[in-house]
């Protein structure tokens, strides 16, 4: 082989090699950090659902499902403070944070985004009327989880375990 082919040989196994760690770099490696990031913030809001729910129905809900856990914690004897929860219903939107470039998982936070509104708004329905003939609470707070669902499932998580 002339001393020619040998460069052309060198160069073309070097580029290989770039096209081959760009192409790890760029298809493998940054789609599972953009990914493992949305887990993360998924995580971090699953907290403060936690602590909201916790407030809600308790520390043992008596259901899975939310609205049925929130009837039945309402016909406990002893009452619960609910203007304590107000702050951590407040907290339940995404809020300030990047985008993770992913879009179904950018459409999961949008939904439940909405569906964390209209919690919050059924939240100061029902603490704020003595007595309601439909109260949107339940059924809101069954939306949320419903969102909750769809948004792990679309960053690639396990479906969550329903306490209760």
């Amino acid at each position: 082989m002339s001393e020619r082919g040998r460069v052309v040989l060198i160069f073309a196994a070097v580029g290989a090699a770039a096209a081959g760690g760009g192409y790890y770099f760029f298809k493998v490696y940054q789609p599972a950090q953009a990914k493992k990031a949305a887990q993360d913030e998924i995580t971090a809001w699953e907290a403060r659902w936690q602590k909201a729910r916790d407030c809600l129905l308790g520390a043992k809900p008596a259901s899975s499902k939310t609205s049925e856990a929130l009837a039945m914690r309402e016909l406990l004897p002893d009452p619960w403070q609910r203007d304590t929860c107000t702050p951590l219903i407040s907290k339940l939107t995404r809020g300030d944070a990047p985008d993770t470039g992913i879009p179904g998982i950018e459409a999961a936070w949008v939904d439940l985004d909405k569906a964390a509104g209209k919690a919050a708004s059924a939240f100061a329905v029902h603490i704020s009327a003595p007595v309601l003939k439909a109260d949107p609470l339940p059924g809101a707070l069954d939306n949320l989880d419903a969102a909750r669902a769809r948004l792990r499932a679309a960053a690639g998580l396990p479906a969550a375990q329903a306490s209760g």
